[in-house]
């Protein structure tokens, strides 16, 4: 598997505390599928990222992906999203309006959060 195609499993790692030296990893851009939408939102709410790591893409690769658990772990935390996540694309997932409401509700953590296409 490559690792541009495993973002989700790869934000788990990078979440999970255990790599506070790693800074890059030599690409920027990582793909994720309904699996990952899961690891993505768990690795929020974990916020143990690496403190020096760089820019860093999120792309959702299939369509028609639920994305409230994501939304709301992202309106939770009281960070957001990490400051190195400089793109979170989301195009043809699905949202509900109770997720939409929670994250306005709860500011969407000090960053708040955006999703482009």
């Amino acid at each position: 598997t490559r690792a541009d195609c495993v973002g989700g499993a790869l934000s788990v790692a990078l979440a999970s505390g255990k790599l506070p030296s790693l800074k890059t990893l030599g690409f920027h851009s990582f793909r994720f599928d309904e699996t990952g939408v899961g690891d993505l939102g768990e690795a929020v709410r974990a916020w143990r990222w690496p403190p020096g790591f760089t820019k860093i893409d999120f792309t959702l690769e299939q369509t028609d992906v639920n994305l409230d658990e994501l939304i709301r772990a992202i309106g939770e935390s009281e960070i957001g999203l990490a400051l190195f996540v400089h793109r979170l694309n989301l195009p043809g997932g699905r949202l509900s309006e109770e997720a939409l409401a929670s994250l306005a509700a709860n500011g969407g953590g000090r960053r708040g959060a955006s999703s482009r296409n």
